[in-house]
């Protein structure tokens, strides 16, 4: 049997009776005012198509590579003997929804993570926390 759209807003309904709340309502919010989808015919070029979706999902949920403070003396030793590959694998991939909960170096190339709130150690990876303990962990 076919599903209805009767039944898909009741399911609908049953799952967001109340409707979005915080971070879910923001990215429903985000969704209805991308400006691509609600001025399409601006951003509408003829024979052409953009990955869109790719590039909203990059913004929101992509990652960035970070070097931790206690690497910084390591990296400059390795970049300078020329041994970039074991250099860059000393970076740390960090979800950018990550990034206003830590304090970060954009002075440095590569950006710097300072440790005041996180730690980073191979078994686990990076974890983010307060500084009475750790408990968030975003990359490894």
């Amino acid at each position: 049997m076919p599903l209805s759209e009767e039944s898909l807003s009741e399911a609908a309904n049953m799952v967001y009776g109340n409707g979005y709340s915080g971070d879910d309502l923001t990215d429903y919010q985000d969704g209805l005012d991308y400006k691509p989808l609600k001025q399409w015919e601006k951003y509408m070029i003829a024979g052409q198509s953009k990955d869109w979706i790719e590039q909203v999902i990059d913004e929101k949920e992509g990652s960035i590579e970070l070097l931790h403070e206690q690497f910084i003396d390591k990296y400059k030793d390795l970049k300078e003997q020329g041994l970039t590959i074991e250099a860059n694998n000393l970076l740390i991939p960090v979800g950018k929804w990550a990034l206003s909960n830590l304090e970060i170096d954009d002075k440095r190339n590569p950006w710097a993570l300072l440790g005041s709130n996180c730690r980073y150690t191979k078994e686990i990876g990076l974890e983010i926390g307060s500084n009475t303990g750790y408990n968030s962990y975003v990359a490894v």
